[in-house]
């Protein structure tokens, strides 16, 4: 008898990806979480029945996650009637009967008939029943499952969920990016203040071997929701909080916020309304550059991304482009301190049309704070937008750009029309402006036009003709009254 073959990751997501044409019409913000939490346990039910036959004997205390009789997926398989109710008294009772899964699953309600048909929740549990999740049956046992999660979710954020995608998920090329420019060490405490779905922090656990400490916060509960099972389908230790960072940082030692060793971090883009009229008084002092508008808190995850670094700490850090060279409020002045504090270590130009549902350019932000000797007063500019693999949805880093800017800044080298290091001297002339094209002219006769730039200074002054109307508006008000 041939040995089965194991499931890849491409191919158990393909199967979460089959189970999306059981809906009549898929809503991503609705029927996501039930594709997700049947995945999930599915799973636990699948090793523990595995562990089971190993172990020989039905003790709770032999596990370190034990399925009670009505949670295992046999069970919930059998019923023939208010399969929703079955579900919900399944998780109630895998919960309760393990505390530390507390809130993995309950959140989702299958006794929802108008989201959840019993004729659609029936098609899906047929579907998951064809889909062994045993480590025996997987190519690479947790590390399949999680990377088919990872993949899921990324498939529903390019296919369904269009511009709300970008401040869902990392995609994966940019998360691997991210995790290599991080450079973890074995027994390092990894961070990210805007944690996601947790898939940034996962990557850098991986780049690691599992050898790092990871912890993170998460402003949207989804997103927050989506980390916590990430991590379990991963098997990574992690320590997760919900909240906003940037208003009430969930990881203080007394006055001041924790200091990892690496923060790496997608922060949502130019977040409005993200606390300045508190930022002033900041209990933690994490302004210490300037306080930026409230219209847009990029320079404000920045701040609180160096306040969070040890001494010797590195950050790796997604931004839009026009974070390089933006002037609204005070963004120009907090620009120039921190360039003085000698903390940037490298700016990455990357592809257009890179992230999720968005095609506003984004860069990369490398900044160390113990920077070698040689590196001081100055910084690596890398253009690394001509490099990548063009897609109908979203375009994408290959292996070897990837690894091409990775080995530049490496070795914080110099290539015609690639990469420059350039003193700080030189930068301030230019006004502290940090736009890539400055630095790394195009070889030609005639003036090219930066489309990147040209882009993110239109939504820029998209942004500032809204803040305009809005005191205009507040201003005829009070004429009026």
């Amino acid at each position: 008898m041939m040995p089965q073959e194991k499931l890849t990751a491409q191919e158990v997501a393909g199967k979460l990806k089959e189970a999306i044409r059981l809906f009549p019409t898929f809503n991503p913000a609705q029927h996501k979480k039930y594709l997700v939490g049947l995945f999930v346990l599915k799973r636990i039910s699948d090793k523990f029945m595995e562990q089971l036959e190993v172990e020989g004997d039905d003790d709770p205390n032999l596990f370190e996650v034990y399925v009670p009789e009505e949670a295992r997926w046999e069970t919930v398989r059998r019923a023939t009637q208010n399969l929703g109710e079955v579900l919900r008294k399944a998780i109630d009772s895998l919960e309760n009967q393990n505390p530390h899964l507390k809130g993995l699953l309950s959140w989702i309600d299958y006794n929802n008939p108008q989201e959840m048909p019993e004729n659609v929740l029936i098609a899906l549990l047929q579907h998951f029943d064809t889909i062994s999740l045993k480590d025996e049956n997987l190519e690479n046992g947790a590390k399949t499952v999680g990377e088919a999660f990872i993949e899921f979710i990324a498939y529903v954020a390019e296919e369904h969920e269009r511009r709300e995608a970008s401040k869902r998920l990392t995609p994966p090329d940019l998360n691997k990016l991210l995790a290599k420019l991080a450079e973890p060490k074995a027994g390092q405490r990894i961070y990210d203040p805007a944690a996601g779905t947790a898939s940034t922090l996962i990557a850098v656990a991986q780049e690691a071997d599992g050898r790092v400490t990871l912890f993170g916060q998460e402003i949207d509960p989804e997103n927050f929701r989506l980390s916590k099972i990430n991590v379990f389908l991963h098997e990574v230790d992690a320590s997760l909080e919900y909240g906003d960072t940037l208003r009430s940082p969930a990881f203080v030692e007394g006055s001041q916020v924790q200091q990892f060793d690496i923060v790496v971090s997608h922060p949502e883009f130019s977040r409005k309304d993200w606390g300045s009229d508190v930022a002033s008084n900041d209990p933690f002092n994490r302004f210490e550059f300037g306080v930026p508008p409230n219209s847009n808190g990029d320079w404000a995850f920045i701040q609180h991304i160096l306040a969070s670094l040890k001494e010797d700490g590195k950050a790796v850090v997604l931004m839009p482009h026009g974070v390089l060279f933006r002037s609204t409020g005070n963004e120009a002045e907090i620009r120039r301190k921190v360039l003085e504090r000698d903390w940037l270590e490298a700016v990455i130009g990357l592809p257009e049309k890179i992230f999720y549902g968005v095609g506003i350019p984004g860069v990369v932000l490398v900044f160390n704070k113990s920077k070698p000797e040689e590196r001081k007063g100055k910084v690596l500019f890398v253009n690394g937008g001509k490099d990548y693999e063009a897609g109908t949805k979203r375009n994408h880093l290959r292996d070897e750009d990837i690894d091409r800017i990775v080995k530049t800044c490496c070795q914080f080298g110099e290539a015609e029309g690639y990469s420059k290091v350039v003193i700080l001297d030189e930068i301030a002339q230019n006004s502290y402006n940090l736009n890539i094209a400055r630095y790394l002219p195009i070889a030609t006769n005639e003036e090219e036009i930066d489309l990147n730039e040209v882009q993110a200074m239109l939504e820029v002054i998209k942004d500032e003709r809204k803040n305009l109307e809005e005191v205009l508006q507040l201003v005829w008000e009070t004429l009026k009254g």
